[in-house]
């Protein structure tokens, strides 16, 4: 009985002390580069084979502190297009989400990395077929949402393209049925990824878009869900423009309705103390690419669908005279040359000389001489009233006060 116990006593012993090692052998044996790379290669071929679809990593460098590198990572989409590509990842993991929370990193570095967004042939976008994929049929998985969290992410050098099938290609001008956003550097703070939902701080983003439109700096609380994007306390930077947004809300009921943008997506946005160049708006309104105008002192609110939009204009100024206060309707934009406009003007003040270079920027044609003649002679012009048609052919009920007299056009 006694040998039996000891015997007994050995085993238990070297049961405990194998228990005890395999954790330690594991994770020295995980310390080594080439032990690492093994199991995320067979990691990859895994979730491959999960996908459907290729997915790749280079290398992986797992260091203490919970801190990862990640190398070459290559997601592709069902049509064997890229649909991820990140040359590096730098990473320090808080939590992995094993007992729940989700997964949280303090910080992430990604560069050089490519995101490409395109319409399949059978209609939808190449990243909800591979989110199906991921699914869960297990309705309590199902119920179950994804979460991610980084408490603070920079990216330096990304790409991000949107395809669909049929391109407008525009000969000025962004094409939003192929728009491409060229090296993007952000800093990024909370950025959350809540099942559907993406909320960040955006510290700071400065991008390129292939049309030439640049972005110098870009800031604000940034939210997606379900078809919306809010921004709230915005700022945008460029080399002409100064946009101050304490609020810009795109509303969609469904993504699929972004494919048309124009018609059906509800703009609200409230702009305050900007100042805006028309060379920069020409990018989306290609029309205004000769205007060449500079508006500053910008105080407005806009809502409704850019097809179908309305708001106040409390107050812009442009050129060394011209002042306007005015509420408007628009249809038909983003042609702006076809549009039709409703314009309820409560105050403008202008001169002869800013009246013959807004003609000039809008028409393509300044005021014949005897009329500029006799603006000049005016001197002060100020303008209230209604008017209600497009900008060469619209009734007006309106009066018209000059320091010489003045007139009313009913």
């Amino acid at each position: 009985m006694r040998k039996g116990i000891k015997i007994l006593g050995k085993v238990l012993s070297a049961i405990v002390l194998l228990l005890v090692m395999l954790p330690v052998l594991a994770a020295l044996l995980l310390d080594i580069p080439a032990v690492q790379n093994m199991v995320v290669h067979k990691a990859a071929q895994q979730i491959s084979r999960r996908l459907g679809t290729t997915v790749r990593i280079g290398r992986v460098d797992i260091g203490l502190f919970s801190r990862v590198r990640i190398e070459e990572l290559y997601v592709e989409d069902f049509q064997h297009d890229t649909l991820l590509y990140a040359g590096r990842l730098d990473a320090s993991f808080s939590a992995l989400g094993l007992f729940g929370g989700g997964i949280v990193m303090s910080e992430g570095v990604l560069q050089n990395a490519r995101f490409c967004l395109r319409e399949t042939p059978e209609g939808e976008m190449n990243i909800k077929q591979v989110v199906d994929k991921l699914s869960k049929k297990d309705k309590a998985r199902a119920e179950g949402k994804f979460r991610l969290e980084i408490e603070r992410l920079e990216t330096d050098g990304l790409d991000f393209c949107m395809e669909r099938l049929e391109h407008r290609n525009p000969s000025y001008g962004v094409d939003f049925a192929d728009m491409h956003l060229i090296d993007i550097r952000a800093e990024l703070k909370n950025f959350t990824i809540d099942g559907p939902v993406i909320h960040t701080d955006i510290g700071r983003l400065a991008m390129r878009e292939r049309s030439g439109f640049v972005v110098e700096d870009l800031a604000g609380c940034l939210c997606i869900a379900n078809g919306c994007i809010d921004i709230r306390e915005g700022h945008i930077r460029t080399a002409k423009s100064n946009i101050e947004l304490p609020s810009l809300s795109l509303i969609g009921l469904d993504w699929a309705l972004y494919k048309n943008f124009v018609e059906e997506v509800d703009i609200t946005a409230q702009v305050v103390n900007t100042t805006l160049s028309s060379d920069d708006i020409a990018y989306f309104s290609p029309k205004m690419k000769d205007w060449h105008l500079t508006l500053t002192d910008v105080n407005a609110d806009v809502s409704g669908p850019v097809a179908d939009m309305s708001g106040s204009l409390r107050s812009v100024r442009t050129g060394a005279d011209t002042k306007l206060s005015v509420d408007f309707a628009a249809q038909g934009l983003p042609d702006v040359g076809k549009g039709h406009f409703k314009a309820d003007i409560s105050e403008l003040t202008t001169s002869a000389a800013d009246v013959d270079r807004l003609a000039a920027a809008l028409t393509g044609k300044n005021l014949p001489d005897e009329v500029l003649r006799i603006a000049k002679n005016a001197g002060k012009i100020g303008l209230t009233g209604k008017f209600d048609g497009t900008l060469t052919a619209f009734a007006a009920d309106a009066a018209l006060a000059t320091e010489i007299g003045g007139a009313t056009c009913l």
